[in-house]
């Protein structure tokens, strides 16, 4: 294939590209370390890449929701009565 613009003789050449079909699994991980991905839609001899990427759990937003609050003298001041002000 030539192209004019960008001079006489100019080869550009061609790059044939795979067409990619993807599809996702959704697999655990065997106690040996395997893993095993059954039903997949190709033929035998048919070349595929496979992926792995490790997927983490999501951090809870808000950690301390459905713990036990417990107080222990809810009536007890917070500040020494020798520290206020309003009092003097």
């Amino acid at each position: 294939m030539s192209l004019d613009c960008l001079g006489k003789g100019a080869e550009v050449p061609l790059e044939r590209e795979f067409i990619v079909k993807g599809k996702k699994f959704k697999v655990l991980v065997l106690q040996d370390g395997r893993v095993v991905i059954d039903g997949v839609p190709v033929k035998k001899g048919q070349q595929v890449e496979v992926t792995v990427k490790v997927m983490e759990r999501p951090r809870p937003t808000m950690p301390l929701r459905g713990l036990p609050v417990r107080f222990i003298d809810p009536f007890l001041p917070a500040v020494d009565e020798s520290e206020w002000d309003a009092e003097k």
